[in-house]
């Protein structure tokens, strides 16, 4: 679909006309919204299977919370496919980065795992669980693959990479203002001054914020991780593909 790794070398002009336009659909881009839509209907028939067997309905929110894991992979499609509108491009872009933080977000949600004793769907959670957690980081490693290789286009590699970790820094921060401080994507519209102030709060203050701090290095460094090891991994198929 994209190609990360045969690259020119870095340019120092940013230019949002330069990538040429690409098609809307190929089979590649089909062939992974069928696995996460897929992906999505597994988990819903798993809160409607548990739902079945407790006689309530558990874990509802989590179905939330994937629907704006989706945002910044749809996101960060459109981006990728238009190429030669700047101001709509900018403008998905941003939203991009507004929604980023809860693809990741939806790992976080492990922490409703509860191991009691009286749990008796305590495989059925964690099977669940997992696989909510593992939708929000593809949709979250694939939107910023699609996102790295926009830039990459653009910019030159190094901007590429620079993109990256920049992203990732914001996603692991994004994850700690709606995990801990209740924050959502469009509070940035709705109460943009208190918003404001909780971001600025953790850097005017570092000590006094250096849980806050750890815990969103920590984001990164998983987003990072996992996003370099997908690289590599895709990387590696390709050249295993060319040798044989």
């Amino acid at each position: 679909m994209f190609n990360l790794h045969n690259t020119p070398l870095p340019k120092t002009t940013f230019s949002l006309s330069q990538p040429q336009p690409r098609r809307w659909l190929s089979r590649r881009a089909l062939a992974a919204f069928v696995v996460l839509g897929g992906g999505s209907l597994f988990v819903l028939a798993l809160i409607l299977v548990r739902a079945a067997l407790s006689g309530r309905l558990a874990y509802y929110f989590l179905l939330w919370n994937l629907a704006l894991a989706w945002v910044p992979f749809l996101c960060a499609y459109v981006v990728h496919r238009l190429p030669r509108l700047p101001l709509l491009t900018l403008f998905f872009a941003g939203l991009w980065l507004l929604f980023f933080p809860n693809a990741p977000y939806l790992v976080t949600d492990l922490v409703h795992l509860r191991t009691v004793a009286e749990n008796r769907f305590l495989w059925l959670d964690i099977v669940m669980m997992f696989s909510f957690a593992w939708l929000g980081a593809m949709l979250g490693f694939l939107s910023l693959w699609l996102m790295h290789d926009w830039v990459n286009r653009a910019a030159g590699w190094l901007s590429g990479w620079l993109f990256v970790i920049g992203a990732s820094a914001a996603a692991g921060f994004g994850v700690y203002l709606g995990r801990f401080l209740r924050w959502n994507s469009w509070d940035v519209v709705a109460e943009p001054w208190e918003l404001f102030g909780d971001i600025i709060a953790p850097f005017l203050s570092p000590r006094a914020h250096a849980r806050p701090l750890a815990f969103s290095l920590l984001i990164a460094a998983m987003m990072l991780m996992g996003y370099v090891s997908l690289v590599v991994f895709a990387k590696w198929q390709r050249e295993e593909k060319g040798e044989g």
